[in-house]
């Protein structure tokens, strides 16, 4: 089957067309150019923070995970920065669901810093608005503390 791309788009050679082409497998189009970006920072109390931009969708899935299976040795604190973050398909919340749960069998925590109105509505949809630790900015490091933030409810 072939779906037709109803953006203006590019052409399998590279050049602009005005409108619809074929999307088959191994085709290109403005959809599957999108970027993804994860940047890892590791703060002196043992906090990752990751930086997401871009579209996060089966396509690039794999590199976030790569970047949060480096944790060597296990780290108590993840902030994952969806802020940048334009896009989320299942897999990019399969992923962070995954995290959360890796974490909290180990002591540790996952907190999301808030994405665009789009990603947030697809937490909200899926109900991970309520289990993930959702703040609006990353929170700055705390000396001699892996805790940075205060637990869920805390006032």
């Amino acid at each position: 089957m072939v779906a037709l791309a109803t953006v203006p788009s590019l052409s399998p050679d590279g050049s602009a067309t005005g409108g619809h082409w074929p999307r088959e497998a191994g085709m290109v189009g403005p959809l599957a150019l999108a970027s993804f970006a994860a940047e890892r920072r590791e703060r002196d109390d043992g906090t990752t923070i990751l930086a997401l931009s871009g579209e996060l969708d089966l396509r690039t899935v794999s590199r976030l995970e790569d970047e949060l299976s480096h944790d060597d040795p296990p780290v108590s604190l993840v902030i994952v920065d969806l802020s940048q973050l334009e896009f989320i398909d299942s897999s990019g919340l399969h992923a962070l669901l995954a995290t959360h749960r890796r974490l909290q069998r180990s002591g540790g925590r996952l907190v999301i810093v808030r994405g665009s109105p789009q990603v947030q509505r697809v937490l909200e949809i899926t109900g991970l608005d309520r289990l993930f630790e959702i703040v609006e900015e990353p929170p700055p490091a705390t000396p001699n503390s892996g805790n940075t933030i205060a637990p869920r409810g805390a006032t």
